[in-house]
């Protein structure tokens, strides 16, 4: 391998950086691409322009002591010279599908040739147009009509068609998720709603053309829900039901009663929804927005919707997360602090999944002070309107749950104190 000396190495760097800077520039270009000759050794650029009435060409001005710039037309396959002197900037208007050439010397020594196309591409037209619509698909397709463009070899003057190349962006309304697409023939979700979708059409930044079209009656329908979980209002139930609201999944005591918030989108004719426990099908109901579905004994239900669009035939299910009914628990404080400083003001008991209930409280005498049959129900401290006494008391609970043979009976003593 031969080693460059220092001084060809150098030499070659200055030429090299010449001959990239000595090109032909045009600031109002929308950009470039190469030439493809078939047969012309060389490589030059092509120029678009939005309005080519506007663009300019100039050489890359060189270093030099006397350096001129002699500026050619291709015409009728020949050149035609149109300026020669020192300024590096073509003189007159450039035109569309037209080449330029500036030949530059240095004291009449060559110092390169450079040569541009310049054209101002124009989409006549775009259309969209559907090539798939179905329950699952939709995919669009936009057809073009535009300006032919041609440049020629310059060697052997063969004419070359120049292909445009194109840019797209579509958008819908409503938003969808054809935003921002760049595909000539997008594949989309069928859309659930009447949706008008847009493209916009870009030949080489520099020419534009828009199109749309719209959707009407969809033929996909989507089946959608969430649910809130009702609150019994009590304090002493858990888990808290009030904190539940437009939900999928839940885990929590007995019974669970859940409203519907129905979101489905589409022409929708037929609503199924069906109950599952433990993936066993346990019920059918219809219509768009069914009462309250309640949940009492332990275990995991399922919620399902299926909906159809009996005039496209198109359907889609969907499933609600697990719905978990727990075990009856109850637990019972020992005691209570009813001075009105808010805090254990009542006597109440935690509980989950009771069916039935039944609270007595006795004094050290035996005498009933208070009793219930709601567990979400509390013993403020008072006989009547009278406060009780501070001391010891006794609870008598017997609790049902949802589930057969389920029963817990508590008994212990309970102690009021008033304090300061």
């Amino acid at each position: 391998m031969k080693i460059l000396t220092p001084y060809i190495f150098l030499l070659l760097v200055a030429l090299s950086t010449q001959a990239l800077n000595a090109q032909i520039i045009s600031p109002e270009r929308t950009t470039s691409i190469p030439t493809q000759y078939p047969e012309h050794s060389e490589i030059d650029s092509i120029y678009f322009y939005t309005d080519i009435s506007s663009g300019t060409l100039s050489a890359m001005p060189i270093a030099g002591t006397n350096v001129k710039y002699t500026w050619y037309e291709f015409n009728n396959s020949n050149w035609e010279e149109k300026y020669s002197g020192n300024d590096p900037e073509f003189p007159s208007d450039i035109e569309h599908q037209k080449a330029y050439r500036v030949s530059i010397t240095d004291n009449d020594i060559p110092a390169g040739t450079y040569t541009c196309w310049t054209f101002q591409p124009k989409i006549e037209s775009a259309e969209i147009d559907t090539i798939v619509n179905n329950c699952t698909s939709l995919q669009l397709s936009v057809e073009t009509t535009q300006k032919e463009l041609f440049y020629y070899d310059l060697t052997s003057l063969v004419q070359i068609p120049l292909a445009y190349q194109y840019t797209y962006e579509w958008s819908s309304v409503p938003i969808g998720d054809i935003e921002g697409n760049t595909e000539a023939k997008p594949i989309i979700a069928a859309p659930v709603d009447t949706t008008t979708y847009s493209v916009e059409v870009t030949a080489f930044k520099a020419s534009n053309a828009e199109d749309d079209i719209k959707i009407d009656n969809p033929k996909a329908v989507k089946a959608d829900f969430t649910f809130d979980v009702i609150d019994r209002g009590h304090e002493n139930e858990y888990p808290k039901n009030n904190e539940y609201k437009d939900i999928t999944t839940y885990n929590g005591s007995s019974p669970v009663v859940v409203s519907i918030n129905n979101k489905s989108k589409g022409s929708i004719q037929i609503y199924q929804w069906e109950i599952y426990k433990n993936d066993e099908f346990e019920k059918p109901d219809e219509g768009a927005n069914p009462a309250a579905f309640t949940f009492d004994e332990v275990g995991e239900y399922r919620i399902q919707l299926e909906v159809e669009n009996t005039t496209s035939k198109c359907t889609d299910t969907q499933s609600s997360g697990t719905i978990t009914t727990i075990e009856m628990e109850v637990e019972v404080p020992n005691a209570f602090t009813p001075n009105g400083d808010g805090i254990n003001d009542k006597f109440m008991v935690a509980y989950e999944s009771v069916r039935d209930f039944k609270m007595v409280i006795l004094n050290r005498w035996g005498r009933k002070v208070f009793q219930t049959t709601d567990p979400g129900d509390s013993w403020d401290g008072k006989i009547g309107s009278r406060k009780a006494a501070e001391g010891v008391y006794f609870y008598y609970i017997d609790a049902k749950g949802f589930n057969e043979g389920e029963q817990i009976k508590l008994e212990g003593p309970l102690h009021l104190i008033r304090g300061k």
